[in-house]
Formats: C-alpha cells, structure tokens, sequence
C-alpha cells in the first residue's frame, strides 16, 4: 500500500524538500508483517514501506530488513522437497512473467516497482502507464506513477494521477501525503495546507505524518496563519 523500490532514487524529491528541517526516524516495530501468498497485498505494503523511507521515518537497516520480508511474502512458494529456499525475484524474472502475463496486474505493478528501485524512472513510468491502460482506475499504478513524479519534481503531473485516486477514495493518505508534497515543493502554501489539514486528521498512523508536521507549520506561517 507502497512503496525498493526506490533505494537512491527515491530519496530525492521528498528528502530534497526537508533539507531545512530535521526528521526524527520513528522506531518501527520489531516484528515484520505477516508473509502472504499474495502479490497484491505485499506489492502495496511495499509501497508504504517506500513512503515510510522517503519520509526518512525509517532506518536504513529497518527498511531493508522489512522489504526483504515483504518481497518473500510477495514472491515465495512452497520450499521444494530439497529444503532449499527460493530466491528472491531477480529483475529478469519479473520481466519474463510480466511479458508471460501481461494483463497480470499485481506482476506488472511488481515489475514497475523494481523498475523504480533500480533508478529505471522512464521504464517504471511506462509500466505503471501499461497497467493503468488496463485499469485506469488502478489505485497503486497511480500512487507509484505519482511518487515518482513528485521525485522528479514533475509536480503537475503528479497532480493530476493523485486527483484521480482522490477522486475515487477522497481521504486516501497516500494521495493526500503526496498531493501535499507537490503543492508544497510548487509554493501553493494554501494548496498545501488545505490538503494537508486533511490529511493529518485521516493518515495519524501514516507513515510520512511525523514529516508533514513541521512542513505544515511551515506553510501555514507562510500564509500568516
């Protein structure tokens, strides 16, 4: 629900955007999810683990303990009668069952994820894009094609896939982070505030909440609030 899918890549647009501030990382807990046999599920938690890590509200070591273990929930089948582990997915293997499959959405969103954690924007994009082709109403396409665009302070672009999630779930926190985050880095202080009031009320255990906070603030004494 995230989402290394961005390993240096993703740090630039948002971490870029606090450079004045100081964001205390929040200790995450000990015990990670729960594996599922679900691509879809651990595709989403992967991205919240990336809006988690772009807010900087994770450690490093944190995340790559968590996305390791969500990959396996993702990706992982029954031990062979050997009882050697499976792998986890390389980049060739997603992209050979996602050419297998093309209509396979979770796979295509898994592809597009990789695709962004190996600093591949161009093809990420264009996957999210072939996904939303099938699904113009694909909620994850949109948040991926969203953050990374916001990333590459392509902000008006941004806006216009996450008015399309916020069009179709109205207090969604990822889209309302993210919105945020765009109209910020755009100097609309008022946009921003306006969304972010929003979003502090519906997204309290958000990942990127401790983030938004001083921006928020920021903004608001911007407008003489």
């Amino acid at each position: 629900m995230t989402i290394a899918l961005f390993l240096v890549f993703l740090a630039l647009g948002a971490i870029a955007v606090l450079s004045p501030y100081r964001v205390r990382r929040l200790p995450w807990p000990t015990d990670p999810p729960d594996a599922r046999d679900d691509v879809a599920r651990a595709v989403s938690s992967l991205r919240d683990l990336e809006f988690a890590r772009a807010a900087g509200t994770i450690a490093p070591a944190d995340y790559a303990r968590l996305r390791g273990t969500l990959e396996r929930g993702a990706f992982d089948r029954a031990p062979a009668v050997t009882g050697s582990g499976p792998a986890d997915p390389s980049l060739a293997s997603l992209e050979a069952r996602a050419k297998a499959s093309p209509r396979d959405i979770p796979t295509q969103l898994a592809l597009a994820d990789q695709y962004a954690q190996e600093g591949r924007a161009r093809d990420a994009i264009a996957t999210y894009q072939a996904v939303l082709a099938l699904d113009k109403d694909s909620v994850p396409a949109l948040d991926g094609l969203a953050l990374i665009l916001v990333q590459s302070n392509e902000n008006d672009g941004a806006l216009v896939a996450l008015d399309r999630v916020l069009a179709l779930r109205p207090r969604d926190p990822d889209a309302l982070f993210l919105k945020g985050l765009a109209l910020y880095k755009k100097q609309d202080w008022k946009g921003a505030v306006d969304v972010w009031t929003i979003y502090l009320d519906v997204g309290e255990f958000h990942p990127a909440a401790d983030m938004v906070q001083p921006l928020y603030a920021d903004a608001k004494s911007r407008l003489g609030k």
